[in-house]
């Protein structure tokens, strides 16, 4: 079969090792291990999906060698021979689609706390991270030999569980980079100061990882820039420490960015597609050994001009394969329009407010969940009825066309997407509409009747006799009971968002969630506006990933924005917002505009009516109570899943929620 991306499908050989196409998958913990770091079913599930989808090589993601160096308690570890069985199955069921296997070596360093460890934290130097604030122990000479010999006992597990490949992790300020980095190693002895000795300890490390592991391909993460304002690693070092890692023997040099707190690590959709690819060039330019480039990679079309133009030698993939594990084989097949893109949310993969961390994605309600979730014939066909365009009626409608059943879909606006994409208003959110375009084509692909601008009412349900109906209908925006809300100046959010409000220069917000905080942003970047955002709570930006909200910060830093946290609204008396904060009266005056973000509330009368002309009814997302397009997928996959009973499951299951 002759491929459109002749670049991409050659195959690529680092040390002794070639795979089969220069797509690799970059290591990421799943945070889905149990807290002896051991690998369970459902983590196995996770990469052997991927390696289906016809990635080269697969990198388990950061493994730590030592249990005084990881950073969460559902990290997986290799510190201990009792893990070796579980990784060789986890090995062996790579392998049997075609693809190598790797895994990375990983000690946290400072870069965690003791609550995690319960052991004291180990650094190069007595110095902090800025964002764990924890005081490390300052290694001594004779307790970085101890370390150095974890990384080696790591290292021998690693060949005895029959992985093809090993990596050790010296990126985003995990302790080899500790070491790297004048911020972090204030030593004064034969480990630091000059670059040679900073150095000193990573070559320890691999010198002794080879030791145990011989001829295997040893790769090496580092950050190429670590975006620190804090004097980190930039590029005038990293091309110099590649190309010492070339003359101790590395194999491959992953080029990656950023330290923590981790929001240019796992850049979201404020940063553009490919946007460490001058890195990895810069790298290339001082090594002869493979180079491979990351960063928001998330078309076949994108990744083969990286290789043509001889930036990178093999494409690293982390949550483009999150959100479609057969990224490879249907770029392969000239399939590529058929490809789920990721639009770089960060909602599931890379949210630590997340209470259950486990890998998720908005765009994927498998993901994680492989060994448990599929798509499956119906038993029998159904008329079903989908209320409500969103994503999770989308995604309900999608699932249930793949199925087999009859769908009629049906949106009251006349757009798709629900409050997503009112979300793709906001500044740096327009790739939302990637993933709205994105659903919206593989309905129509599966043959699901649309219609927009319809308000469906329970007599239409009556007249459609729907075998199944599905709520998808989101939430309305709440109004508190604030006098002065009904004034001609006050407006909703979802008005200015659409351009149907008229906002003067003069704007009070009300509400400091995730949606007042972005049409703060928007209205402050109009010339000549000044905006006052008012918040109940502490902090603002509840709602939102951390990464998020730290790109706003940045913004805020430059708009003129006026934040009052712990602030309660009294009233609107015309153009005076009258407020209390921490007790104290708070009077906003000459405001032109005052616009309601106060949250919103399901609609349960509606939801009632239409229960009372149909017995079959599923009700999913925001309709239920107001969370995020994550949650209204998740609920619309296994809603639609269900519909109409399923037959066994076949041997292998080729079409999912990534499979347009």
């Amino acid at each position: 079969m002759t491929t459109p991306y002749p670049y991409l499908f050659s195959p690529v050989a680092f040390g002794s090792l070639e795979i089969r196409n220069r797509l690799i998958m970059t290591g990421m913990s799943g945070h889905m291990a149990p807290a002896d770091g051991s690998v369970t079913d459902r983590e196995i599930g996770f990469y052997e999906r991927r390696a289906r989808g016809g990635v080269g090589l697969v990198v388990v993601g950061a493994a730590y060698v030592h249990a005084g160096g990881r950073f969460g308690n559902d990290q997986l570890g290799i510190h201990d021979d009792g893990l070796i069985a579980g990784y060789r199955r986890l090995t062996h069921a790579i392998r049997r689609h075609g693809a190598m296997s790797s895994i990375q070596l990983h000690h946290a360093g400072r870069q965690t706390n003791s609550r995690v460890t319960g052991q004291r934290l180990i650094a190069p130097s007595a110095v902090p991270c800025p964002v764990k604030q924890e005081v490390p122990h300052a290694l001594t000479e004779n307790e970085i030999a101890d370390v150095v010999e974890w990384f080696g006992q790591g290292a021998r597990r690693v060949r005895a569980a029959d992985f093809d490949a090993v990596e050790l992790h010296g990126a985003h300020g995990y302790l080899p980079a500790q070491f790297l980095s004048p911020r972090a190693n204030k030593r004064t002895d034969q480990y630091g100061g000059s670059l040679e000795n900073r150095f000193r300890f990573v070559r320890e490390v691999i010198t002794r990882i080879k030791r145990e592991t011989g001829d295997m391909p040893l790769s090496v993460k580092i950050s190429g820039h670590e975006y620190d304002d804090h004097r980190g690693l930039t590029l005038d070092e990293t091309p110099t420490i590649a190309r010492m890692l070339q003359d101790v023997g590395v194999d491959l040099v992953a080029i990656s960015a950023g330290t923590a707190p981790y929001y240019m690590t796992v850049p979201n959709m404020s940063l553009p597609r490919g946007c460490y690819v001058e890195l990895a060039r810069t790298v290339k330019r001082h090594v002869s050994i493979p180079v491979s480039a990351v960063g928001r990679i998330t078309t076949p079309e994108l990744a083969e001009a990286i290789l043509a133009a001889g930036d990178a030698d093999v494409i690293s993939l982390g949550r483009a394969l999150i959100a479609d594990p057969d990224f490879p084989n249907k770029a392969r097949q000239g399939q590529s329009p058929a490809i789920v893109i990721c639009i770089g949310c960060n909602k599931g993969c890379h949210d630590p407010a997340r209470t259950d961390r486990a890998t998720a994605c908005l765009l994927n309600a498998e993901t994680g969940f492989e060994q448990e979730l599929d798509v499956t014939p119906a038993a029998s066909r159904l008329k079903v009825m989908v209320i409500g365009g969103g994503p999770g009626g989308l995604e309900a409608a999608r699932v249930a066309a793949l199925r087999g059943h009859q769908v009629n879909l049906y949106e009251r606006e006349p757009y798709w997407g629900g409050r997503l994409y009112l979300g793709t208003l906001a500044p740096d959110k327009g790739e939302y509409q990637t993933g709205i375009d994105g659903l919206v084509a593989r309905c129509r692909a599966l043959g699901v009747h649309m219609e927009q601008g319809v308000e469906v009412t329970p007599d239409l349900v009556t007249s459609e006799r729907p075998d199944h109906v599905i709520l998808a209908i989101g939430a309305e925006p709440l109004v508190p009971p604030i006098p002065g809300l009904d004034q001609p100046h006050v407006v909703t959010a979802d008005a200015v968002l659409q351009g149907l409000a008229q906002v003067g220069p003069r704007v009070v917000v009300l509400g400091g969630g995730a949606v007042g905080s972005e049409v703060a942003h928007l209205l402050a970047e109009g010339p000549g506006r000044r905006v006052t955002l008012l918040e109940m709570l502490p902090q603002w930006g509840h709602g939102m990933p951390p990464d998020a909200k730290w790109h706003m910060q940045r913004h805020f830093a430059h708009l003129p924005v006026d934040i009052h946290l712990e602030t309660r609204v009294l009233s609107v008396e015309g153009r005076t917002v009258r407020a209390v904060q921490h007790d104290q009266p708070l009077l906003i005056s000459d405001v032109d505009t005052v616009v309601i973000c106060t949250g919103a509330r399901a609609n349960q009368a509606f939801i009632e009516r239409i229960r009372a002309v149909t017995r079959s009814v599923d009700v999913i997302g925001d309709a239920i109570r107001p969370r995020s397009a994550l949650e209204a997928v998740a609920e619309g996959y296994r809603a639609a899943r269900l519909i109409g009973g399923t037959v066994t499951p076949p041997a292998s299951v080729t079409e999912g929620a990534s499979a347009g």
